[in-house]
């Protein structure tokens, strides 16, 4: 060895173990080579073939294995891959698969599939000049039976025309113009002057409604009434007319002498009544007037006062030696109760009749109520 210096040889012993080689006599000319590997031999059989593997162990090839069934399409290509030949598939194979349903048709020893066309009475389905299905047009001769002339119409089943009849009735105006089309020549159309209607439809003289000046020095926009038609007639209305309703309610009530309260407007009882707007169209103003008759006895040296809704109408003493039997007095009030009581609706009127300073045996037995409406429906 170069490095043992020995010169030429060397006693050094070199021993090759399993599967290792050496050769050479380790001069620097003639060197050891070492060499370490396995045989084929020795690696084949650890393997084996599996499923879709082939493999032999004599040779160390390994392939992939081709299925004997008989429908098994899958070759070597001449590459020695996997190869499928071009249309693997034969018509013969394919055309069992295949049926025919509605609508279709189907021809197995050809291969054919179509449409079939119904037979049914009626059908205008067919085949067109380039084999597709078409649907002819529907010809006049089929259409022209189906139509016939109604009030007003003329209808010709020989030409299919279609137009407008004119009436012969004596009066009757209207004719074709020069377009074909339905004219009424000036002064032509049959009018009915009068009750506010001018003119009788001429050029020089065009149907025009009587109307006068406004004489108000209100705006007509605003201040102006309405004139309507009725859809139903065709009639022309005014707007609704104005209604003024009056309406009285009486009641008189007794009472055990009861004694007029001390306090001062006390109330003692109430009386009601109710009032209507007769205008299904228009509000109404409501005036009330309320009316109380109150009776009482007031001995000697007594006094009692009265009013209306804790307003105190009369105050009473008696200074003389002698009863006041049937003492009464009568007051009345009145004023607006409401400006807009709508179409309809109704209103109730409520007030008390209230007592005070009643002192020295003063007693009350009988009240009148009267209750008066004024309605004005503007």
């Amino acid at each position: 060895m170069a490095r043992c210096g020995c010169g030429g040889s060397c006693g050094c012993a070199v021993a090759a173990g399993e599967n290792v080689t050496i050769t050479g006599s380790g001069s620097q000319a003639n060197p050891w080579i070492i060499h370490a590997g396995t045989d084929c031999a020795d690696v084949r059989a650890c393997l084996s073939g599996g499923q879709g593997i082939d493999y032999e162990p004599a040779t160390g090839v390994v392939r992939t294995c081709l299925s004997t069934d008989p429908d098994n399409r899958l070759v070597y290509g001449t590459d020695g891959c996997l190869h499928v030949p071009p249309q693997p598939v034969t018509c013969d194979e394919v055309r069992p698969c295949l049926s025919a349903s509605n609508g279709a048709t189907y021809d197995p020893a050809t291969g054919e599939i179509g449409t079939c066309l119904s037979v049914d009475a009626g059908n205008r389905l067919v085949y067109g000049t380039d084999g597709c299905l078409h649907a002819p047009p529907v010809s006049c001769d089929e259409v022209r039976p189906c139509l016939s002339a109604g009030p007003g119409a003329t209808y010709d089943p020989a030409t299919g025309e279609i137009g407008t009849c004119l009436s012969a009735d004596a009066g009757n105006n209207i004719t074709y113009g020069s377009d074909g089309c339905l004219y009424v020549p000036t002064g032509a159309a049959t009018v009915t002057t009068g009750c506010g209607v001018t003119g009788d439809g001429s050029a020089s003289a065009p149907v025009a409604v009587n109307a006068g000046t406004w004489p108000y020095p209100c705006d007509i926009a605003t201040s102006g009434g309405v004139i309507a038609c009725d859809p139903a007639t065709g009639q022309l209305y005014s707007e609704p007319r104005g209604q003024a309703t009056f309406r009285s309610f009486n009641d008189e009530r007794t009472y055990n002498n009861l004694p007029v309260p001390a306090a001062a407007d006390t109330p003692v009882d109430t009386f009601t009544a109710s009032i209507t707007n007769p205008s299904t169209c228009r509000p109404a103003l409501v005036v009330v007037t309320q009316e109380t008759d109150v009776y009482m006895t007031l001995p000697p040296g007594s006094q009692a006062a009265w009013g209306q809704g804790g307003d105190e109408f009369s105050r009473t003493y008696n200074t003389g030696s002698s009863t006041m039997g049937n003492y009464h007095a009568q007051s009345m009030k009145h004023y607006a109760a409401t400006a807009n009581l709508a179409p309809g609706a109704t209103y109730t009127h409520s007030y008390d009749v209230t007592m005070g300073h009643g002192a020295g045996g003063s007693t009350y037995y009988r009240i009148f109520s009267n209750i008066r409406f004024l309605v004005i429906s503007l």
